[in-house]
């Protein structure tokens, strides 16, 4: 019989403690081989990567800075049977170049043409024939260049000139300045007169010419 409803019954316990076993440690050995076995993974992707970058190196090319390339001196294109005329004045008689081969160089941006045949006429009206088995012509110097058996002649004009012939190779004519010169030998003709010199500069709006080097000649007396 209970006669105190405060106290607590006394009651076995529902379950009882389990006891606590006791495992003797690993070896060393075999906690290195577990150690080892979870870290094998980390380390054969960390070699991988080592050796993909290796041979990336190894493969890729070697940039070396090389100097640009000069442009040769070589035609970019070619013309054959060619003729350019030249308008001056409305109503002046037009210039003319002509020649049997043209080539373009675009490291010099000239022009060397074949047996030229050029028919200059100046402000005045006055014709200039100027022939050369080769030439060049450089357009950004206004300068034609007869490199081989250079001629230029001025027709005669009864009772105002002459006339006047010159020959000689590296003549160098500029268009712009209307004038002619070279330091190779040349021939001169003014009328009956020649003459032969070392070099040579021709002014065509003054009508000067100017021999160089060594200058001997033959001069024809008029008769009365």
């Amino acid at each position: 019989m209970l006669d105190n409803d405060t106290e607590p019954l006394p009651l076995a316990p529902l379950l009882a403690a389990a006891p606590r076993i006791a495992y003797p440690p690993e070896p060393l050995p075999a906690r290195i081989a577990q150690g080892f076995a979870r870290w094998l993974p980390i380390l054969l992707m960390a070699l991988l990567a080592l050796v993909t970058f290796w041979l990336v190196r190894q493969s890729a090319p070697v940039a070396v800075d090389k100097p640009s390339a000069a442009p040769s001196h070589a035609p970019d294109y070619e013309m054959k049977g060619f003729s350019i005329e030249q308008h001056g004045v409305a109503g002046a008689t037009p210039s003319v170049i002509e020649g049997d081969q043209v080539q373009h160089y675009p490291d010099t941006d000239t022009f060397d043409i074949t047996d030229v045949r050029l028919r200059w006429v100046d402000l005045q009206g006055r014709v200039t024939l100027i022939t050369a088995r080769r030439a060049s012509f450089a357009p950004a110097l206004n300068q034609v260049v007869l490199l081989e058996n250079g001629h230029l002649a001025r027709p005669t004009q009864q009772g105002v000139d002459d006339g006047l012939e010159l020959w000689g190779d590296q003549l160098v004519f500029d268009t712009e300045a209307q004038t002619v010169r070279s330091k190779r030998p040349v021939v001169v003709r003014y009328g009956a007169h020649r003459f032969e010199g070392g070099g040579v500069t021709y002014d065509h709006r003054g009508g000067l010419l100017n021999l160089t080097g060594g200058v001997h000649g033959e001069v024809q007396l008029r008769r009365r």
